[in-house]
């Protein structure tokens, strides 16, 4: 009687299982990291624009009107968009210490006014919820649609 040895190991399709396991296990575990830091970052842009728009509110309070748009250092008409940062002028230090800027790199707040209908709108470009506008009036400018903040 002739005996053979047993074979020790994994075959392919085996192999080619746990790989594909894992691979799926990584893609999931990704996806999920990557959503948390959206949801985080969408948070902090959430506090950072709240907090501007208090500023705004209180400089209002002060000059009865809100701070024109500015750009390059000069007003812009109203109902013309600018960059939120360039209200440091109006803004810090009396009602902000500074301007807070987006958490993403090459994404940023934007500042519009309405002085005729007494309203302003702040875009926010979020990452995990719908682009929104925070603001007074109804919530925003009609220069970029009505989406209010939830």
């Amino acid at each position: 009687m002739k005996l053979t040895a047993k074979q020790i190991g994994f075959t392919i399709v085996e192999l080619l299982i746990v790989i594909v396991v894992i691979g799926i296990l990584a893609t999931i575990t990704i996806a999920v990291y990557n959503g948390v830091q959206q949801r985080g970052r969408d948070s902090m842009r959430t506090s950072d624009v709240r907090s501007v728009q208090k500023a705004i509110e209180m400089y209002k309070i002060d000059t009865g009107s809100y701070p024109q748009a500015i750009s390059g250092g000069t007003p812009v008409a109203d109902g013309a968009g600018t960059a939120l940062s360039n209200l440091s002028t109006v803004l810090t230090p009396t009602y902000l210490a500074t301007i807070p800027s987006d958490p993403k790199v090459g994404v940023y707040y934007s500042y519009v006014r309405q002085d005729t209908w007494g309203r302003y709108a702040v875009l926010i470009s979020y990452e995990a919820k719908t682009v929104c506008h925070l603001g007074a009036g109804n919530q925003g400018i009609a220069y970029w649609g009505y989406q209010a903040c939830t």
